[in-house]
C-alpha cells in the first residue's frame, strides 16, 4: 500500500511540473501586476502572456486550464478586440461545458449589458 502512496505522489509531482510549462508558472505574478498597476502595459503585457499559456497548450494539443481563455477574453474586449473576444469565449465553452453559464454572463457584460446577474438560474 506504500508503494501505491508514492508512486500516485512521484506521478502527482510529475504531472503539476508537467502543468506548469510554457509561463503558467509566472501566471500569478503576472496577474497581480496587471491588476496593481493598471496600466495599458501592465494588462497588455498579462494578456500577452495568456495567449502564450493558451497558445502553448494548444499545440501540445491540450487544453488551456479551465479560465483562461474566458480571462484572455475579457483583457482582449478591454482593448476593443471584440471578434477575438467572443472567439475565446466560444473556445472557453469548447473546452469546459460546464462553464456556460459563467461565460454568458461574461459575454453579457463584455456587451455591456447591465444586472447581468438577475434572474440568472443556477443548475
Amino acid at each position: 500500500m506504500k508503494e501505491y502512496c508514492l508512486l500516485f505522489a512521484i506521478v502527482s509531482c510529475i504531472l503539476l511540473g508537467k502543468g506548469c510549462a510554457g509561463g503558467w508558472e509566472r501566471y500569478s505574478e503576472s496577474l497581480y501586476h496587471s491588476m496593481q498597476e493598471d496600466s495599458p502595459e501592465a494588462r497588455e503585457s498579462h494578456a500577452s502572456l495568456l495567449d502564450k499559456i493558451i497558445s502553448q497548450a494548444e499545440s501540445r494539443g491540450e487544453k488551456p486550464r479551465p479560465g483562461l481563455c474566458a480571462e484572455y477574453s475579457f483583457y482582449l474586449a478591454r482593448v476593443q478586440r471584440m471578434d477575438q473576444a467572443y472567439a475565446y469565449l466560444e473556445k472557453e465553452m469548447q473546452y469546459y461545458p460546464e462553464s456556460i453559464v459563467f461565460v454568458k454572463i461574461l459575454g453579457r457584460m463584455i456587451k455591456g449589458e447591465k444586472n447581468v446577474l438577475q434572474n440568472q438560474a443556477v443548475p
